[in-house]
C-alpha cells in the first residue's frame, strides 16, 4: 500500500520535473497529496466514477485525470492541470509519474524496513521475508554507524540533515530516534580496516557532517554484522559507544564500540562502586598527579598492546627514552606495563579515574 508520504513525494517531484500543478487523490476521490495551486478540484463522486470506468484519462473542469493503476486495479487518480497540456505530454507525464511512484515505494519501503529491523520492531522470522519482499540480501556485511545531534539542534533537523546526507552517499540513512541518524553502510572488503570500517568512507562521512552540522555531532560505530539478523545489536553498540563518548568526554573523531570496552564496563557501574575500588586499589596521588607527558606515552604503549617499537615511532622518540618513562610509571604506581597483568591493571585505574573525574563535575 502506497503511504501519503511516498504519493507526496513523488507528486512534488513531478511537480519540479514539469513546473505543473498536479493533485493525487485515492480511487474513492479523497485527497492524498498536491503540489502548486490551479483550479478547485472536481468533485469526489466525479473522480470516483472516473476511477470505476475503463478509461485511462480523461479531461474535466480545467483538469486532466490520469488512471494510475496496479494489477489491473485503480489504486490512483492523477489531476493535472489542463491548460496548455497536448495528449503526448500528459501520457509522458502519466509514464514518468508511475514510475517514479514505483521507485519512492522501493526507497521508502527499505528505509522503512532499516528503521523498523534497527529498533527490534521485527521478528526474527518475519525479517527474511520482509527483506525478500524488498530485494535485500540477507547475508551481506554491514556496518551501523549512528549520528547524534546536539542538544541545541531542533529535532525537525535530523530530517533535513538525513535528506542532506542521502545526497552524497548511496547508503540507507534513516532517523532512528530523536536527534539520532542511523546509517547502514556496506564497506567494500579490499577497503575494510581492523575495526572492519572503510577509511576512505569514514573520512567523506566526517566531512560531510562537519559541513552540515558544524562538527558538534558525534558519530558511534557498532561491530561489522554479518547478516541482517546482527544489525539491531551493532546498532545498540554504536548507540552505546556514544554514550560512553559523551560520559568520559572522548574527542575520537569515530567512537568505535570495540575501543571503548574498559570505558563502557566502567560507565555501567555504580559510582560508589567504582570509588571505593579506586580508593582500594590504586595508588591514586600518581593518577591524580600523572602529566599529559606520561599518559600520552602509557595511551599510546596500550594501544599498540605494549610494542615497544611501534610506540616509540609513533611518539617520534628514542627506544630507550620509551624504556626510561616506562621505569617512572612502575616506580611512582606500582605497576610494570611490560607485565600485561599489571598494563590491563593500569588501564581500568585510569579509565575509573577518568570516569570518576567527569562524574563529579557533571554533579
Amino acid at each position: 500500500m502506497l503511504s501519503r508520504r511516498i504519493v507526496q513525494a513523488a507528486v512534488e517531484e513531478i511537480h519540479g520535473y514539469f513546473k505543473l500543478t498536479i493533485a493525487v487523490t485515492d480511487s474513492a476521490g479523497k485527497l492524498l497529496a498536491i503540489a502548486g495551486s490551479g483550479p478547485e478540484l472536481p468533485k469526489q463522486d466525479v473522480l470516483k466514477t472516473f476511477a470505476d470506468s475503463n478509461r485511462q484519462v480523461d479531461q474535466t473542469a480545467g483538469w486532466i485525470l490520469i488512471r494510475i493503476t496496479e494489477w489491473d486495479k485503480p489504486v490512483l487518480i492523477a489531476a493535472v492541470e489542463a491548460q496548455g497540456r497536448n495528449r503526448l505530454e500528459i501520457v509522458g507525464i502519466s509514464l514518468a509519474f508511475s514510475l517514479l511512484l514505483r521507485q519512492k515505494r522501493d526507497q521508502f519501503g527499505r528505509d522503512e524496513f532499516f528503521r523498523n529491523l534497527l529498533i527490534g520492531s521485527l521478528l526474527p522470522t518475519q525479517i527474511k521475508g520482509a527483506a525478500y519482499e524488498i530485494g535485500i540480501p540477507e547475508r551481506k556485511p554491514r556496518m551501523v554507524y549512528v549520528i547524534s545531534l546536539p542538544a541545541d539542534k531542533n529535532p525537525a533537523a535530523a530530517d533535513d540533515i538525513c535528506n542532506r546526507l542521502s545526497e552524497q552517499f548511496n547508503d540507507t540513512i534513516i532517523v532512528s530516534e530523536e536527534r539520532t541518524i542511523a546509517l547502514v553502510h556496506e564497506p567494500e572488503p579490499r577497503r575494510q580496516n581492523e575495526a572492519g570500517g572503510d577509511d576512505e568512507f569514514e573520512q567523506r562521512l566526517l566531512e560531510a557532517i562537519h559541513c552540515i552540522c558544524g562538527g558538534t555531532a558525534l558519530v558511534g560505530c557498532g561491530k561489522t554484522a554479518r547478516d541482517l539478523g546482527s544489525l539491531p545489536d551493532s546498532y545498540r553498540k554504536a548507540l552505546s559507544a556514544i554514550k560512553t563518548g559523551r560520559a568520559f568526554r572522548i574527542r575520537n573523531r569515530i567512537l568505535r564500540y570495540s575501543d571503548l570496552l574498559f570505558e563502557s564496563f566502567v560507565r555501567h557501574m555504580p559510582i560508589c562502586d567504582c570509588e571505593h575500588f579506586w580508593h582500594e586499589s590504586f595508588n591514586e596521588e600518581f593518577f591524580m598527579n600523572m602529566d599529559e607527558e606520561t599518559a600520552k606515552t602509557a595511551q599510546v604503549f596500550l594501544k599498540n598492546t605494549m610494542n615497544r617499537t611501534q610506540t616509540s615511532k609513533e611518539l617520534f622518540f628514542h627506544r630507550n627514552t620509551l624504556n626510561y618513562r616506562l621505569t617512572n610509571i612502575r616506580g611512582e604506581s606500582g605497576l610494570d606495563l611490560k607485565d600485561f597483568r599489571d598494563a590491563m591493571l593500569f588501564r581500568l585505574g585510569w579509565t575509573i579515574f577518568r570516569y570518576i573525574q567527569e562524574y563529579n563535575i557533571d554533579n
